[in-house]
């Protein structure tokens, strides 16, 4: 976000302060606001987000399906439990707010509200951003939300026998 430096001043005036690097909605306890520093603590979003958006043509690792694109560091889970995600939805409107095209939401959960219902259908109908969720770890046919709304992508890796790892 070139138009917010770190100045201490919200200088897009968006509500966050320096968010250049993107935001971090679950800050250190997952109890306040967030703060400016999105970096994440797991190898799972590191290497999403390296298959998406990983520079090509540096000499270094590998390349990401997305050639070229830039991506925006957004954090839902609190650093003193990286694995809780305790504002997926939050960040999922923050993104489309910023103009994200593509939402990735390697997150969910069984959980089913209107609230969640209703952040997906406008960042989707309105902000006109593709929503990508994981649909699950277990080959079981439950529903697992964001990847079960109508208007979300759900994706699931295969195990080495070819078989579904989710419905």
């Amino acid at each position: 976000n070139k138009d917010d430096p770190f100045d201490g001043l919200d200088n897009d005036q968006d509500g966050y302060i320096d968010n250049y690097r993107g935001w971090d909605f679950g800050g250190k306890s997952g109890n306040g606001f967030g703060d400016k520093d999105p970096s994440y603590r797991s190898k799972h979003g590191v290497s999403v987000t390296g298959i998406a958006a990983a520079t090509p043509d540096n000499m270094i690792g590998s390349a990401g399906v997305g050639f070229n694109c830039r991506y925006l560091p957004v954090k839902a889970s609190p650093d003193n439990a990286p694995n809780a995600i305790t504002h997926g939805y939050e960040s999922v409107l923050y993104a489309a707010e910023q103009g994200a095209q593509v939402i990735n939401c390697s997150w969910g959960g069984r959980v089913n509200s209107q609230f969640a219902k209703d952040i997906i259908d406008y960042v989707v109908e309105i902000k006109k951003s593709a929503v990508v969720a994981a649909c699950g770890n277990a080959p079981a046919d439950l529903r697992f939300y964001p990847a079960a709304f109508k208007n979300v992508l759900s994706v699931t890796n295969l195990h080495f026998q070819d078989t579904v790892c989710c419905p």
